[in-house]
């Protein structure tokens, strides 16, 4: 019920945007829809603090930009930027 919300709260897309929500492993469930679908690009949301190259971009991002054939545009949430 929760992706229920999710959805419903979701803005419409712009242009020939898409916006998925896939339960499973991230970093693996990212790369099979990129495979099977072909995208420009991925846009996911990040938080980055599990290790030194994770507080860069997420270990989850770097798993799956190492995997995946376009680009990807990784998002920290606001909170990390505060001061």
């Amino acid at each position: 019920h929760r992706l229920d919300r999710l959805l419903a709260e979701t803005p419409e897309p712009v242009g020939r945007s898409l916006v998925v929500f896939r339960k499973g492993n991230p970093a693996q469930t990212v790369v099979n829809y990129a495979y099977d679908y072909q995208p420009d690009v991925l846009v996911m949301g990040t938080v980055g603090h599990t290790s030194v190259r994770g507080l860069l971009i997420g270990n989850t991002a770097y798993t799956i930009i190492r995997q995946i054939n376009c680009s990807l545009l990784a998002i920290k949430p606001e909170s990390l930027f505060r001061v």
